[in-house]
């Protein structure tokens, strides 16, 4: 694959991601996590990796794998822009121990795009999911660059463009080497792009036009928005004598229109006084409207930080403010202030948000605020916190349950596919499982004489169990700089997920299933594929199909079709109207044999045991807590275990499982390959 070439060299290993990050549907470009896992998994620890990127982004999902699997070896990459790094490829080389950004190389951070076909609701549930891939990346950019979430989604939203010389003045980079090569720039669209810099955007098309002489001309467009945010409306076709005449009407003769002879350098200046000045009233408004929302419910010294939070979105913060509950200003103060405590937010979102989806969403839009609550009601308590019975371990609890259940659902669906049961052995469940198959039987009697001939075979297939465990944590460090265990629920999720998958796909090889392969690349996959995998199944009374996603992504936007992902007209079953139970979608393929791309089969091709593993004892002072949750459709239940040590001060979660998997019934799966 020719956008990710990696290079091993004598002291170190040289990895180049150039053009889009994420698989395309087209062709064999781009550069999907997987892909650069496969190959990043096979440089040796410690060895040194030299990243270079030249990339305009794509993907946020593989873009954010990609940066935490560099980050899990930090210490071991240089990474260097040698072009763009533009949208999500602006946070790769972050997770590099340094980043070299050379004076022509060009950064792009904005907000996260996508596009949405459907119902409004479609299009509400992708915006909120955009709205949290932006904090997030923001969450990311703050850590990484020491500045505040506020200073990062502001630099987001405008689409802000560095030059290498700017990214290393702003903290992107570490270093912009004096010598420097003229890099080879990738022809991008610039249309879908509104904030390029005129300097950036002769970079990358070259001069629009001949240069003009210098004219002393001021910037309409900044002053028409600066009039219109103290109530004065203008326009383009005002004279530099109208927009002077009505800034000086503000009153604040240091922020007046400078002489039309000054250049565009002292004009801005002039401007972003004025600006300033603007934002400072904005700030002093909204401060004042917090004080008064927050009488009882602020603190002096949090008023700051809520009035900061009302300049990025006053609407949302007025409305979180307003659900705050009261002091009580004539309680003690024994255990500090006692506050009234009314509904609390975490059952009001169990009560009103049903899906697990929906209340993960919920928790995420709020988190400080409903944290914040479940500490006091903690403190009402009258006991020492502990894991097991305090109110913010159960939401935190919550909170990992359902995020996980929101991402295990998608990743495990394939499981549906096969044959699951869900029971294994309660006293030693990594005892070696028992499936029963019927292999064989009696053809049927035609005018019987004697009605007791025949009889059917029944062979057991064992199922060998393994005890999956996923552990995270957060240390005294960690929570000191900001971590918190519910940011890292999506990452150790999918790590949890793949280990299973991997499992599950390990009997779909050549040697087991390779009577009947269908072969197809990618780009060349289509239906007629499609019906060969359907007539290899014709005797079967269920047809299930998994897909890797560069391949369903052929058929599921074709107009006409399966549209997106087996709904159609909300039809969550739209897939039986052409022959298939079931279509899923499977992004790991580590387990299967080499190539493998697809499996098409009955439910008794792969059989399963999936359980819960035994709990431990309690420990005493309740150390030590277990919860369990299921996985809706699949029924299988995972547990989610919660300790902390004491003497290191380290928080720990796990997310356990039993599970084995086995091949059945080798007539009834056929593979899938790309060659």
């Amino acid at each position: 694959m020719k956008w990710l070439v990696v290079n091993a060299k004598a002291d170190d290993y040289e990895m180049v991601i150039s053009g889009q990050i994420g698989g395309s549907i087209f062709d064999d470009s781009g550069t999907t996590s997987k892909e650069f896992r496969d190959e990043f998994s096979k440089i040796p620890q410690g060895r040194k990796i030299t990243l270079r990127i030249n990339s305009q982004g794509g993907s946020v999902k593989d873009g954010l794998e990609i940066y935490h699997m560099l980050k899990s070896r930090s210490s071991d990459v240089t990474a260097y822009v040698d072009g763009f790094a533009l949208s999500i490829a602006s946070l790769i080389p972050l997770a590099a121990d340094r980043v070299i950004s050379p004076k022509g190389s060009l950064w792009m951070l904005h907000k996260p795009r996508a596009e949405t076909y459907g119902t409004d609701e479609d299009h509400l549930q992708n915006a909120e999911m955009l709205k949290t891939c932006g904090e997030m990346m923001a969450d990311v950019y703050a850590d990484e660059l020491g500045k505040s979430k506020a200073e990062m989604l502001a630099v987001m939203k405008k689409e802000t463009w560095f030059t290498g010389l700017e990214a290393t003045a702003f903290g992107l980079s570490d270093e912009t080497p004096e010598e420097d090569s003229k890099p080879a720039f990738a022809k991008i669209d610039l249309s879908k792009y509104h904030n390029i810099p005129p300097n950036i955007f002769n970079m990358l098309s070259g001069p629009v036009r001949p240069a003009e002489p210098k004219q002393n001309i001021m910037n309409k467009d900044k002053l028409i928005a600066v009039l219109s945010k103290r109530g004065v409306t203008a326009s383009a076709d005002w004279t530099d004598e109208q927009f002077e005449q009505a800034l000086n009407g503000l009153g604040d003769a240091t922020a007046r229109v400078p002489d039309p002879n000054l250049d565009n350098a002292e004009a801005n200046k002039r401007i972003q006084k004025l600006e300033a000045r603007v934002e400072a009233e904005k700030f002093s408004r909204l401060r004042a409207e917090v004080t008064k929302r927050g009488e009882n419910k602020i603190a002096n010294e949090d008023l700051d930080y809520w009035t900061q939070r009302a300049m990025e979105d006053e609407t949302q913060t007025f409305a979180v403010i307003d659900r705050m509950n009261a002091i009580n200003p004539g309680a003690g103060a024994a255990r500090g202030t006692i506050e009234i405590l009314n509904e609390n937010p975490l059952e009001k979102i169990q009560k009103e948000h049903k899906t697990p989806q929906a209340r993960a969403a919920a928790m995420q839009l709020d988190w400080s605020g409903i944290y914040a609550d479940a500490v006091k009601r903690d403190q009402r308590k009258g006991e020492l916190p502990m894991a097991s019975n305090t109110y913010s371990a159960t939401l935190v609890t919550s909170f990992l349950m359902d995020g996980s259940v929101t991402n295990l659902q998608n990743r495990w669906a394939m499981l549906k596919a096969f044959s699951i049961d869900t029971s294994p052995d309660p006293y030693k469940p990594k005892a070696t499982g028992v499936l029963k198959h019927v292999t064989a039987g009696t053809a049927c009697q035609v005018d019987a004489t004697n009605f007791e001939l025949g009889d059917t075979t029944v062979a057991p297939s064992s199922v060998v169990m393994h005890q999956y465990t996923q552990p995270f944590n957060v240390s005294n460090a960690d929570l000191n700089s900001g971590l918190r265990m519910n940011d890292l629920v999506t990452l150790n999720t999918a790590l949890f997920s793949n280990a299973v998958i991997e499992a599950a796909t390990v009997p779909m090889t050549a040697a087991i299933f390779g009577a009947a392969t269908v072969v197809s690349s990618a780009a060349a996959f289509s239906f007629t594929d499609m019906a060969a995998l359907q007539a290899a199944l014709k005797k079967s009374p269920i047809k299930n199909l998994i897909l890797d996603g560069a391949y369903i992504a052929r058929i599921s936007n074709t107009p006409g079709f399966f549209q997106t992902a087996g709904v159609v007209g909300g039809d969550t079953g739209a897939w039986k109207a052409f022959g298939w139970d079931l279509i899923a979608q499977n992004t790991d393929w580590v387990g299967a044999g080499a190539n493998v791309q697809g499996f098409a089969c009955h439910p008794q091709a792969i059989a399963g045991i999936v359980g819960l593993p035994l709990a431990p004892a309690m420990i005493p002072g309740g150390i030590l807590s277990q919860n369990t949750f299921l996985v809706p459709g699949l029924d299988i239940t995972v547990a989610l275990y919660q300790w902390f040590n004491p003497a290191t001060r380290v928080s720990w979660m796990s997310y356990d499982v039993m599970a084995g998997f086995v091949q059945v019934d080798t007539t009834a799966g056929f593979l899938l390959t790309s060659q």
